[in-house]
């Protein structure tokens, strides 16, 4: 039996990887959609081969572009479909969605993907680790931004992502994405955009960077709104950066990594980014039942001690 249900599974794993992949020309048509709703840009992302992946965020980030929507609105979009488009393509295609991601996303949107994938990119407990990644990543997302007017920034932006994964190790990787960026921006990065950006010595601040942009604003985003965020079991956030250490032409070793078979479709085991299944429903109010301070006794709102267990004060 156990032989069968092994064989099955990879006769599963077998099947996804045959299915015939998504033109672009035929994701094109979903452009529209794919900027309104980070699933479907998953779903299609998932169906191209790298190149199109690429090609299609860029597609999507165009479409949001040309919105007729508030600042706010348009950014949030581009922050939800960059995010669904990193998370869904395959180890060894990372970085270079990464480059497209601050190539193509508004100056302003990018004040909120630097945090948003800082500390996921990669693993802070191994400093050297850090600092290879983050050189040979940024060699990637600089080439592409070469020439776009506002690389400088867009540079910047990118290796504030790194700086925020490194938990402040090593010491010289700071200075050292400095010295990588463009000459006309390695002074201002060092003396007013880090440092604001950070926090550092004064209030938290975009924009000193934004100020490059022609007409680029710190986004109000509201309170309600959360960005997504691509790892949510701490015990595989140096998950990223073993993709992306070998996305340079090696083949990537990252045992836990998202690959391209879809979990819910072919009972494969679950993603490791997904919801941990202990976790338990939450409400602040304490007018719904499953708010967290009542029991999950019998009764309304677990009055009752639940059959079983006698004494049961929490779940």
């Amino acid at each position: 039996m156990k032989k069968a249900i092994i064989g099955f599974a990879a006769f599963a794993a077998l099947a996804a990887t045959s299915v015939s992949a998504m033109s672009l020309a035929d994701a094109s048509a979903k452009v529209g959609e794919a900027a309104k709703d980070p699933k479907t840009m998953s779903q299609v992302v998932k169906q191209l081969n790298k190149d199109d992946q690429v090609a299609f965020l860029a597609k999507v980030n165009a479409a949001i572009d040309g919105l007729n929507a508030p600042l706010a609105d348009k950014t949030k979009l581009y922050v939800e479909a960059a995010m669904a488009a990193f998370e869904s393509v395959s180890p060894d295609n990372r970085a270079a969605m990464l480059a497209e991601i601050y190539a193509t996303s508004s100056l302003e949107s990018l004040t909120v993907l630097n945090e948003s994938l800082g500390g996921k990119v990669a693993d802070g407990s191994k400093p050297e680790e850090v600092k290879k990644v983050a050189v040979d990543t940024m060699k990637i997302i600089q080439a592409r931004n070469a020439g776009d007017g506002n690389e400088g920034v867009r540079d910047g932006f990118a290796a504030l992502m790194f700086i925020r994964s490194s938990n402040g190790k090593p010491a010289d990787l700071r200075e050292t994405l400095i010295s990588g960026l463009p000459a006309n921006s390695r002074e201002l990065a060092r003396d007013e955009w880090f440092p604001a950006a950070l926090g550092e010595g004064r209030e938290k601040s975009y924009e000193p960077m934004l100020a490059v942009g022609d007409g680029a604003r710190q986004p109000e985003l509201g309170d309600g709104w959360v960005a997504p965020t691509l790892v949510a079991d701490a015990s595989i956030y140096g998950m990223l950066s073993s993709d992306l250490a070998t996305a340079p032409g090696g083949k990537t070793s990252g045992a836990f990594s998202d690959m391209a078979l879809d979990d819910t479709t072919y009972a494969l085991p679950m993603r490791m980014n997904s919801d941990p299944l202990t976790a338990q429903p939450r409400s602040a109010s304490p007018s719904d039942p499953w708010s967290g301070q009542y029991r999950r006794g019998s009764g309304f709102k677990g009055s009752e001690e639940a059959k079983g267990y006698p004494g049961q004060t929490t779940y």
